[in-house]
């Protein structure tokens, strides 16, 4: 049997889970929002499942909370509703 020193047990423990958030993070480089940018700080999501964007910036959206009920990007806005698809 043997013996394994408490740092080398425990040096595993939760470390994976994290490295798994990083990489995670590291290699979501998809572009969302009217800016073409990656996802950061608060987003909110457009609620046509067609949307080009998909998720904008909160800043970029021009709103400073989280909207009640559906909420449509300006691009989706202008769209009849025939060519809003619910997600």
């Amino acid at each position: 049997m043997s013996e394994v020193s408490e740092d080398e047990n425990t040096s595993g423990v939760g470390a994976g889970d994290e490295d798994a958030e990083m990489d995670d993070d590291a290699q979501d480089d998809t572009k969302y929002c009217y800016c073409g940018e990656v996802s950061y700080g608060d987003m909110v999501a457009c609620d046509n499942a067609d949307c080009k964007g998909q998720w904008f910036h909160w800043k970029c959206a021009g709103i400073t909370e989280e909207p009640e009920g559906e909420w449509l990007c300006r691009d989706c806005a202008k769209l009849p509703s025939s060519r809003i698809r619910k997600a």
